[in-house]
C-alpha cells in the first residue's frame, strides 16, 4: 500500500509540476479537481470498505468475548474489541471528512 501511495504521489507530482510553476489558473483548477476526485471518488469508497470490514471484525470479537470461558481470554478479547471500536470510529470520521470538506477550495487556498 505504501508503494502504491508513493507511486501515486510521484505520478501526480510529475503531472502537475510544470502547471504549478507556471501558476496558470486553468492548470490550478485541474489540480484542485484532481484532488477532489481523488478524495471523493477513490479514498472515500476505500475507507467505506475498510470500515465495513472493521465493523464485521468488531462483531466477531463481540461473539468471541461472549464465548470466552475464563477471565484471561475475556480480558484479551476486550482489549482487541476496544481497539477495533476505536478504529471504526476513526474510519467513520475519515469518511465524513472525505465527503464533507470542499477539497477543491482547500487546494486553491494552498496555492
Amino acid at each position: 500500500m505504501n508503494k502504491f501511495l508513493m507511486s501515486l504521489q510521484t505520478m501526480a507530482g510529475k503531472l502537475f509540476e510544470d502547471k504549478i510553476i507556471s501558476g496558470d489558473k486553468d492548470s490550478l483548477s485541474d489540480i484542485a479537481e484532481f484532488f477532489k476526485l481523488l478524495m471523493n471518488k477513490i479514498l472515500a469508497p476505500v475507507l467505506i470498505v475498510i470500515g465495513a470490514a472493521a465493523a464485521i471484525y468488531a462483531v466477531y470479537l463481540g461473539v468471541m468475548y461472549a464465548k470466552a470461558e475464563d477471565a484471561n481470554k475475556r480480558k484479551e478479547v476486550q482489549g482487541r474489541l476496544i481497539g477495533a471500536a476505536i478504529g471504526v470510529v476513526i474510519i467513520i470520521v475519515g469518511i465524513t471528512l472525505c465527503y464533507a470538506v470542499k477539497w477543491d477550495s482547500i487546494v486553491y487556498s494552498l496555492m
